[in-house]
């Protein structure tokens, strides 16, 4: 019998900073938002098991109680560990917690529109009619957790913004969860696949005025506590994504580094994140090791001026896209991350080598690899 235990990683900020939105209501109207710290970094973790979505709803409501607490997907390895033990906390990235398929999963929900409906006055009606409208068959009948995002509600009360917790009937990781999301085309960002994107989980904070909405955290009720996850056709889900310039794993594609943050925004956009992590890979791919240094400030402002120009849908505000993606620590993070992930590349590359060969033979490998790098430059 199939194991249906998972786990659910818990950070904790290091410094214990709140990391939920604080929203302070002007006399004259209308809402101005204090943001969490950008980006954080640092945290403790927990682990704690769960069977059931019942169990998940019990932790996730336990841990929203504090603010300091965020989730990942992903699990911490070795090395978290041993920074833990030596410093108290580790970094939140791919070298300190390892990709794991998961029982359940997060699906964000931005940026759609329930003419007639009220999000403030009836949360759970509102997200009853998003799945029946808006998600396929495996998911009708099915009880969800759902959790309003923290700026639900403030402005158009049609506006559906929700975080809708799952439980599944099998484990997923991010690739088999991008592809059932591209081939079923129900509404949700894929960067909450990811292995590590932090998942908001504290309600956010009031001050001149009480949280206009009437509920924040409920379960949308049905006969079945999972939902019966539908076979996966992969290779139709990649030809699809590369219709659309991009991969599964999440990468965005393009001639060069413009052509990628050309792609940029909401909408009919590939996003941000992706794009802008996508245009890093792509600069570190083409750009000669001994420039990195002196390009990466021209890189930065290119990216900045691509994100401020792209669309956003009207949920997203610069305010947050600069916040989120544009502050130096941010993009820098991301650069060096590029950076590692070519050296490490080509590494591998290098030790498929043998070290001794035919000069004939050398020259065949070494005018194969050039046209092999040139080809994915150009991509």
């Amino acid at each position: 019998m199939a194991d249906k235990s998972d786990s659910l990683t818990i950070l904790t900020e290091r410094y214990g900073r709140r990391l939920a939105k604080h929203h302070v209501y002007q006399p004259a109207g209308g809402w101005v938002t204090r943001g969490y710290p950008a980006n954080p970094a640092l945290f403790s973790y927990e682990q704690h098991q769960v069977q059931s979505l019942d169990d998940l709803a019990r932790v996730l409501k336990d841990a929203a109680a504090d603010p300091a607490h965020v989730v990942i997907r992903a699990k911490p390895n070795a090395l978290a560990v041993a920074s833990v033990a030596a410093t108290g906390f580790t970094r939140r990235n791919k070298d300190c917690f390892d990709a794991v398929p998961r029982r359940w999963v997060c699906i964000d929900v931005d940026d759609v529109t329930a003419p007639g409906f009220d999000i403030r006055a009836a949360p759970g009606t509102t997200v009853a009619w998003l799945i029946k409208t808006h998600f396929p068959q495996e998911f009708q009948n099915t009880r969800i957790i759902w959790q309003l995002s923290s700026s639900a509600g403030l402005k158009d009360p049609e506006r559906v913004k929700v975080h809708l917790w799952c439980w599944l009937s099998r484990s997923l990781g991010f690739e088999e969860m991008k592809a059932w999301r591209m081939l079923s085309g129900f509404p949700a960002d894929d960067a909450m696949f990811r292995d590590v994107q932090i998942h908001y989980i504290a309600d956010p904070s009031f001050e001149g005025a009480p949280d206009p909405c009437s509920q924040r955290w409920g379960i949308l009720e049905g006969e079945q506590d999972e939902i019966k996850v539908p076979e996966i056709d992969i290779a139709k889900a990649r030809e699809k994504a590369a219709e659309r310039g991009e991969s599964l794993t999440g990468m965005v594609s393009g001639k060069d580094v413009a052509a990628i943050l050309a792609k940029m925004g909401d909408g009919g956009g590939h996003g941000f994140h992706a794009v802008i992590l996508s245009a890093q890979m792509k600069w570190a791919r083409v750009t000669p090791p001994a420039f990195y240094d002196r390009q990466r400030e021209a890189l930065k402002a290119e990216i900045r001026k691509a994100a401020r120009d792209a669309y956003r849908h009207p949920g997203r505000t610069l305010e947050e896209v600069e916040r989120n993606y544009l502050t130096d620590d941010v993009l820098d993070s991301g650069i060096d991350g590029a950076i590692k992930r070519v050296r490490e590349r080509n590494v591998e590359a290098a030790a498929d080598f043998p070290r001794a060969m035919p000069l004939a033979e050398a020259q065949s490998e070494i005018f194969a690899a050039a046209r092999r790098f040139f080809a994915e430059a150009l991509q």
